[in-house]
């Protein structure tokens, strides 16, 4: 196999090759000037929400716990077939 080396191996990937240190408490009011931006804009979003009408939410959760209620004895139903099935497996051997 062979070595590759850069031109320059001593020589860091960034110029500097420090990583970069906040000095005093700019960092921490940039943060906090982020998070109440965050939750202004949250707000405005929040305003533009098509929110569902009540006649319109009990339909979807009607639909939602009816489907809910068919996979589930689906799911009961196939689980006691197979169980029955692996039973006479076993017994037949």
């Amino acid at each position: 196999l062979v070595e590759h080396r850069s031109p320059k191996p001593r020589v860091a990937g960034s110029n500097p090759a420090a990583p970069a240190i906040l000095t005093g408490l700019e960092g921490k009011f940039s943060m906090f000037a982020k998070l109440s931006q965050y939750a202004r804009e949250v707000g405005l979003e929040m305003r533009r929400v098509s929110w569902p009408t009540m006649a319109e939410l009990k339909e979807s959760t009607t639909v939602v716990i009816v489907t809910v209620a068919l996979v589930t004895f689906f799911v009961f139903v196939v689980d006691q077939v197979l169980s029955f099935v692996q039973k006479k497996l076993i017994l037949m051997s």
